[in-house]
């Protein structure tokens, strides 16, 4: 079984083998280097589908269904699948990041994204209640957790507060 990262970005170094690390930008050096709406998997040949910082740069509507039904095509039955972004309701109602001396570029690049190159930027303000809402419609089984208490096999490039995370299947919370 295979276990992809997709939009791995230049975070590889975080998913070593067994993790196929999966990005459209071939400046990152990705395993493969495609299209994550069209991934070249049969159906059901994925174990664990991690998306870390991906669903935000995907419009709410057609890009973000299209890419969540992907998933689920090349997760086996009994995959699990793990959805981690920036929230920006955590990040502005938390007070301990508003104490931070660069909180308005936290704001900001979870708000926008970043303008380090092509696709970077983000084409809605996510929200892990949003998120949730979104990979429901193809999940319906997927819960919020805290991103500091998933299993360590997920490819998590940083455990911050400010982030949701979504996981399907029956994973448990720690």
């Amino acid at each position: 079984m295979i276990w992809l990262n997709l939009g791995c970005g230049d975070k590889i170094v975080q998913a070593p083998k067994p993790w196929v690390n999966v990005d459209n930008w071939p400046g990152c050096e990705p395993d493969l280097c495609c299209d994550i709406l069209h991934l070249p998997y049969e159906d059901g040949a994925a174990e664990l589908v991690y998306a870390g910082h991906v669903v935000e740069h995907l419009d709410y509507g057609e890009e973000l269904r299209a890419f969540l039904h992907e998933v689920r095509r090349v997760l086996a039955l009994d995959g699990l699948a793990c959805f981690v972004g920036p929230d920006h309701d955590r990040t502005t109602t938390d007070p301990r990041w508003r104490e931070l001396p660069d909180y308005d570029e936290l704001e900001r690049r979870v708000r926008e994204g970043d303008d380090d190159r092509p696709g970077a930027e983000h084409k809605w303000v996510a929200t892990g209640p949003k998120a949730l809402v979104a990979v429901r419609e193809v999940f319906p089984e997927a819960r919020e957790v805290e991103v500091n208490l998933l299993p360590s096999m997920w490819p998590v490039f940083a455990y911050v507060a400010w982030q949701f995370a979504i996981v399907t299947g029956g994973l448990d919370d720690g």
